[in-house]
This record gives C-alpha cells, structure tokens and sequence, in this order.
C-alpha cells in the first residue's frame, strides 16, 4: 500500500494516494504516518514491526520534488538489521540523509517476491 502523508510546505494530506497489494495478510497504512525531522511516526513504527514480525525484507527509496511527478524513484537499498530497533536506526538514518526529498519505506515478501507495503514516510 502507498500513501501520501504530508504535501509540501508541510500540510498534511486529508486523503492519500493509496497502491495495495494482495497477499494473504497485508500490513495497513493511512494517510496519517508521517516522520517529523527524521524521527519515525508511531504508526510507521508499527508497520515497520509487521514487516519485521513477517520476515519481508525492508528498503527505501527517494526522490526529489521534480521526479516524484513522474514516478523516477532511486533506490536506496535494503536494510540490514538484526533487531526493530537496528532498523528504526537505519530508517531514520536516511530519512536525515534525504533533506527536501521524499522518502518511501517498500516492504517486500521474500517468498512471493512481491511488495506488500509502499508508504511515503517523508516529504519536502
């Protein structure tokens, strides 16, 4: 699922751009998870504990204002952790990396390998 959290200038999104994936039990996204400075929203957090608790793999992706209008998204790779809190920790790492730009958090099942969640979790 991908959803918009916040538009530019920093207003909130009252209803976001949603993708969803179908598999067995998907995690759930609003449009309410946002990051404020590179800190993580509780309810990213959450998502990002369901992901973990179902063994799919977790990466980032970036893009400035300029490409996100045509969906030209870079990868930032994956993310290797041993624990939640080493991967809040990268997380948030890139979030302070990525000033200015939007950021998305892709989570992806292993076995099926397909992505089960897409939630942006940063904006200009």
């Amino acid at each position: 699922m991908e959803t918009i959290i916040q538009r530019p200038n920093g207003q909130v999104a009252s209803s976001g751009s949603q993708k969803s994936f179908t598999t067995n039990s998907p995690p759930s996204a609003t449009a309410t998870a946002t990051a404020t400075s590179t800190r993580l929203s509780t309810e990213v957090v959450g998502q990002l504990r369901q992901l973990l608790a179902g063994g799919s793999k977790i990466s980032i992706e970036h893009v400035d204002q300029r490409r996100f209008r045509t969906g030209s998204w870079t990868s930032s790779g994956q993310i290797q952790a041993s624990s939640e809190r080493e991967a809040i920790a990268a997380i948030e790492k890139h979030l302070g990396e990525y000033p200015g730009e939007y950021v998305r958090l892709i989570g992806v099942d292993p076995k099926a390998k397909r992505r089960v969640l897409e939630t942006i979790i940063q904006r200009p």
